[in-house]
Formats: structure tokens, sequence, C-alpha cells
């Protein structure tokens, strides 16, 4: 058997990328005919707010987290007798 040749980067490159292109359109193909054996629109819809939800969840648990904090730190004053009221 004869040694195989090497493909260049670039050809090696040229097909990945077509093969990415190519990718996509299976999967979106595949997404749209389970849309369409599901019954609904086989329009894909995405959903750019889920990143701002999670942002949003991120910075209420952070902001949560500072305020049970801050309140931990009130009861140990509290405790202590320095806080006047």
């Amino acid at each position: 058997m004869a040694p195989k040749k090497k493909q260049s980067l670039a050809v090696s490159r040229r097909k990945i990328a077509a093969e990415r292109v190519d990718y996509d359109l299976r999967t979106t193909a595949r997404i749209e005919k389970l849309y369409a054996d599901a019954g609904r629109s086989s329009e894909l819809v995405l959903k750019d707010w889920h990143g701002y939800l999670n942002i949003f969840c991120f910075v209420l648990t952070i902001l949560c987290m500072i305020l049970l904090y801050l309140y931990w730190e009130y009861l140990n004053l509290k405790s202590t007798g320095t806080v006047k009221m």
C-alpha cells in the first residue's frame, strides 16, 4: 500500500469550513422537521432575552447575598451592644 500524501493546510481548512456549513444546514433542516412534526411553526425564533435573563438573575443573586451579609453584620453588632437604637 502506497503512503498517503499529506494535504495542505489550506485544503484541510477549506474542507473543515465546508463541513461546518453543511452541518449547520443539516441541523437547521432537522430542527425545522422536528417543529413540523410537533405541529408548530417551522420558523426558528431565537430568544436573545435568555442571556439578559441570566445576567438579571446573577445580579439579583449577588444583591441578595450582599443584603444577607449586611443583615448578618447588623445582627452581630446588635448582639454585642454597639448599636444604639
